[in-house]
């Protein structure tokens, strides 16, 4: 039976028998870009982010302070001690970064979520897709610079909290993400993002993008120069 591109990109990615064999993912890495200056959390930030494989769940040490660390989940996130005592807490977080006065001005459970949600969706990606609810549409090819990419639009279920519903990831010759596009929607009702990969490493096993940067897209599906608006560069990562 003829594989279909889905299992194609899953396999060339390290396949699901040694992905399954993994409970969590612990990344060391430095991120920031224009993004976060827009909604007053700019600069530099390293964190170590513990990523869970099983359930969307992430921790963030050291955020926003050494001393404290952040926790994602869907329902809520939180700011505790590293004795587990709560310091802020918020529930249903994906509603209230979407209300006034977080649609102008980020506070530190704003950008836990953002950060949260986005990171457990990125290093989960393309395994994810093998889980339930997920719906794929295979569109044509697309060319530039004298390369052709593979195109899967992908569309999320409702229980995964995504950039966006709909999303179209662009694969290179060895079938690993070289780009995907997204509309990233707690960031703004009119924002449209490229996200690209760079500098793949293998990890046991599993082939991991080591470094991505984001950048504004136009309604042509070509991006605005210039001006990066995520940039993120793992410095470390192991599988547990």
């Amino acid at each position: 039976m003829k594989k279909d591109l889905l299992q194609e990109v899953i396999e060339a990615h390290g396949g699901l028998p040694t992905w399954d064999r993994f409970n969590r993912l612990i990344v060391s890495m430095t991120f920031g870009g224009w993004a976060f200056k827009l909604k007053f959390k700019g600069g530099k930030r390293t964190h170590r982010f513990i990523i869970s494989l099983d359930y969307p769940l992430v921790v963030i040490e050291g955020f926003p302070k050494p001393g404290l660390q952040g926790v994602f989940t869907p329902e809520s996130v939180w700011i505790e001690t590293l004795e587990g005592q709560r310091v802020k807490e918020r529930f249903a977080p994906r509603e209230v970064i979407q209300q006034w006065p977080h649609t102008i001005c980020w506070d530190d459970l704003d950008l836990l979520y953002f950060a949260g949600y986005a990171c457990w969706n990125y290093f989960n990606t393309p395994f994810l897709f093998a889980r339930e609810g997920f719906r794929h549409v295979y569109l044509s090819d697309w060319e530039k610079n004298g390369e052709s990419f593979k195109r899967l639009e992908v569309v999320y279920p409702d229980y995964i909290h995504a950039h966006s519903r709909k999303q179209v990831f662009y694969f290179d010759q060895c079938l690993r993400i070289r780009r995907f596009d997204y509309d990233p929607e707690v960031f703004a009702p009119w924002a449209k993002a490229t996200q690209y990969c760079y500098d793949y490493k293998n990890c046991k096993g599993i082939w991991i993008p080591m470094q991505r940067k984001v950048f504004a897209r136009k309604k042509d599906a070509t991006i605005v120069p210039g001006i990066t608006l995520v940039w993120i560069k793992i410095k470390q990562l192991h599988f547990q």
